[in-house]
């Protein structure tokens, strides 16, 4: 299908052409990075809000946010240093790092607020060079 000429009054695509290039999507863990992260996303997620009752004073605290954090969460997948709260670290897991990026950084994540500073100097560093 790559390169191949567009060509006005052809007949659609088969099941089977369809069915092979999302196949291929599929098994190269670098394609469709949006789509992924949403997914890692919410398969580390979902069972937490699950167990969560609508009524649990915790629920609206820790997942009150949730669609935004999804909304900020989409860069994770590009970006070369990508800051976030610990809830976000936890969803993301090792993401990043399977991907060849650099790992998310939260204060907690990295033990504190020096330690913070300090990775996120050094993962600036590493991506401006």
């Amino acid at each position: 299908m790559q390169n191949e000429p567009v060509i006005l009054g052809t007949p659609p695509l088969l099941d089977e052409v369809v069915d092979a290039a999302v196949d291929q999507l599929l098994a190269d863990p670098l394609a469709l990075p949006m789509s992924r992260i949403v997914h890692h996303a919410f398969t580390n997620v979902g069972d937490r809000i699950a167990d969560q009752t609508v009524t649990s004073k915790n629920f609206t605290e820790r997942y009150g946010s949730f669609l935004f954090d999804l909304r900020h969460l989409v860069a994770a997948a590009f970006c070369d240093v990508f800051t976030c709260d610990y809830f976000v670290d936890q969803m993301l897991t090792d993401f990043r790092v399977r991907r060849g990026l650099p790992k998310q950084l939260s204060i907690v994540g990295c033990g504190g607020i020096e330690a913070f500073v300090a990775t996120l100097g050094s993962q600036f560093d590493a991506a401006s060079t």
